[in-house]
């Protein structure tokens, strides 16, 4: 009897085991076939006014000699250590979308080698024959890693809703010679496409050309001793359009750019326009310069450094991931927003809980996050005032929450899609509500005034009150008597060396107030 019963027990236990060893296989077996039939999205799946092909797939098809050309590049890259692209990268190439086809020109993409890494290399793929694909005269392919999967997605989705320039990003299932190597985030690159999408007029993209950058850090991965950070490739790099010969070839567009080229290389060389008032000149390090609302909008630059830092997306700010629109109406440059993340996990980059932090009138120590026009835009009273503004603003709880609900439904299409390779892939909405949240709360308990230095001196029958300001955070203050526009603007963290004054003379009783600059909440200095 106790033997039969063993036996029945072993019997059931292996039972179980094939049906666990089975089940498990064709989760497996499905798996694979999620990933290789490449699941179309949703229907149903509502788009976002700011969205491109989402859930196609499309393939390209390339030669053998192209392929093999395009192979040898990557393997020289990978033993380099970065890529470099020449004219001379580019294969021919045909982009493929149901029974469609286009004649395309295609080269690797990426500065570093994680974009050339197993088999999902980036791509950048240009029209020919002045032909377009869903609007996109040229575009580039990467794996979702490369940007951070959703959260690059939602940055771009935030900046276009608040009126920013950033390239039209979205996701798409790519094949090369009919095999499927999954998803791939498809980023719109800087062509006139970019600005018509976006309800401006046609007129001019720039960068500033890194390409000696790039060149001197090959010098410093091939020589360990080369004084790669002593090099001015910053300060000698030349600005450069995009779609040069088009620009070129346009009278209107070539003088756009040379107006561009002026206004940057001015404001970035410290050269002032003789025309302009004492008043009206903005000053860096006793240098006369252009004001910055003289070449920038300064209320998109504000805008782009607030969305930032509610991101963290930092990576944006590095001087050779800048772009410029020179807005041919309003004659002065905007920024391009976009690559706000590296790799699966972003990195702050600063040791702040925010740019503004501790900045205004300052400059980081690091060249590689200077503002791209070389000279700090925190120097700016009326960019401070904006900044701060916009950051209160998008740091409410009630900004990110009608964002987060409005693009619900079309991020969870993406997720959904991002699943049927990255299977276990989640969303992160957590992360930028909770940096809102913690920057709200700095914005409101960093101030405190205690960390003023307040002199009074009696006058009759009122008094002469000098004020320094020790907190992180600049302080604007004003007076019983003045608006809020007559404001006197005080740096963070005032020095021994910079021992500037907000100086009032008050009448018996009147008050004065103080606030972030920009932001809501006024309160009342103690006088007592």
């Amino acid at each position: 009897m106790h033997a039969t019963s063993t036996s029945a027990n072993q019997n059931s236990w292996n039972g179980r085991y094939r049906l666990a060893l089975l089940i498990l296989l064709v989760s497996i077996v499905a798996v694979g076939m999620i990933v290789s039939l490449a699941p179309p999205v949703p229907q149903g799946t509502p788009a976002t006014p700011f969205s491109f092909p989402f859930g196609q797939t499309i393939e390209l098809q390339v030669g053998d000699a192209e392929m093999q050309g395009l192979q040898a590049r990557r393997d020289a890259a990978l033993r380099q250590g970065i890529h470099i692209d020449d004219d001379d990268s580019w294969a021919k190439a045909k982009l493929v979308e149901g029974a469609q086809a286009w004649p395309v020109r295609i080269r690797l993409k990426g500065d570093w080698t994680d974009h050339l890494e197993g088999e999902k290399w980036s791509f950048r793929v240009e029209l020919r024959d002045s032909m377009v694909w869903h609007r996109l005269s040229v575009f580039s392919l990467q794996s979702p890693e490369r940007r951070g999967f959703l959260n690059e997605w939602l940055f771009h989705q935030v900046l276009a809703r608040e009126g920013l320039l950033t390239p039209r990003y979205d996701f798409i299932y790519l094949k090369i010679n009919g095999k499927l190597l999954g998803t791939y985030a498809l980023e719109e690159h800087f062509a006139k496409e970019l600005m018509e999408s976006q309800g401006r007029r046609e007129g001019v993209l720039l960068k500033i050309d890194e390409s000696g950058m790039w060149d001197a850090r090959v010098a410093s991965l091939q020589n360990p001793t080369f004084p790669y950070l002593q090099r001015p490739f910053f300060e000698a790099a030349p600005l450069l359009p995009f779609q040069k010969k088009h620009v070129r070839t346009d009278s209107l567009l070539s003088a756009q750019f040379a107006q561009a080229q002026r206004l940057m290389l001015q404001y970035r060389a410290g050269v002032s326009k003789p025309s302009f008032p004492d008043s009206l000149v903005f000053v860096t390090n006793g240098t006369p310069v252009y004001k910055l609302d003289q070449v920038f909008d300064v209320a998109l630059i504000a805008k782009q450094y607030a969305l930032t830092d509610l991101f963290a997306a930092y990576h944006s700010l590095i001087w050779h991931n800048r772009r410029f629109y020179y807005n041919p109406v309003t004659q002065k440059l905007e920024p391009v927003v976009f690559d706000g993340f590296s790799g699966p996990t972003n990195d702050t980059y600063i040791p702040y809980p925010f740019w503004g932090y501790k900045l205004y009138g300052k400059s980081r120590d690091d060249a590689a996050y200077r503002d791209a026009t070389s000279v700090n835009v925190f120097q700016d009273p009326d960019f401070v005032r904006e900044y701060f503004r916009q950051l209160e603003r998008y740091c409410q709880p009630a900004f990110l929450a009608k964002v987060l609900a409005d693009l619900r439904p079309a991020m969870d299409a993406r997720a959904h899609m991002l699943r049927s390779e990255y299977w276990s892939y989640t969303p992160d909405r957590a992360t930028v509500v909770a940096n809102a949240a913690k920057i709200s709360g700095i914005l409101q308990s960093d101030l405190n005034p205690d960390y003023f230095f307040v002199r009074q001196y009696a006058e009759g029958e009122g008094a002469a009150i000098y004020i320094r300001n020790h907190n992180p955070l600049p302080v604007e203050f004003w007076a019983d008597g003045q608006s809020v526009n007559e404001a006197q603007l005080l740096d963070a963290n005032c020095s021994q060396k910079d021992q500037k004054e907000a100086f009032f003379k008050l009448d018996k009783g009147q008050k004065i107030y103080f606030r972030v600059p920009g932001t809501a909440q006024r309160r009342v200095l103690d006088l007592r």
